[in-house]
């Protein structure tokens, strides 16, 4: 998606269990001292807004589904 801010991949799940998070999807947002700014733990379907605004963007109208390469899903 070519955001312009780190996102985290957490593939051992050692952040998620600092954090506490025990279910997916779950959504911080950590500014650059440390602390939590906003906090989301399931689905939303205005997740996407809410993001944008939380991090100072303009939303923009999804086209459906995320851009993998595979036109089939």
């Amino acid at each position: 998606m070519k955001l312009p801010f780190p996102i985290l991949w957490d593939a051992k799940g050692q952040v998620s269990q600092e954090y506490g998070v025990d279910a997916i999807p779950a959504l911080f947002i950590i500014n650059e001292n440390g602390k939590i700014t906003y906090a989301h733990v399931g689905f939303d379907a205005t997740l996407e807004f809410i993001l944008a605004q939380q991090l100072g963007f303009k939303p923009t109208p999804n086209t459906g589904g995320a851009d993998d390469g595979d036109a089939g899903n």
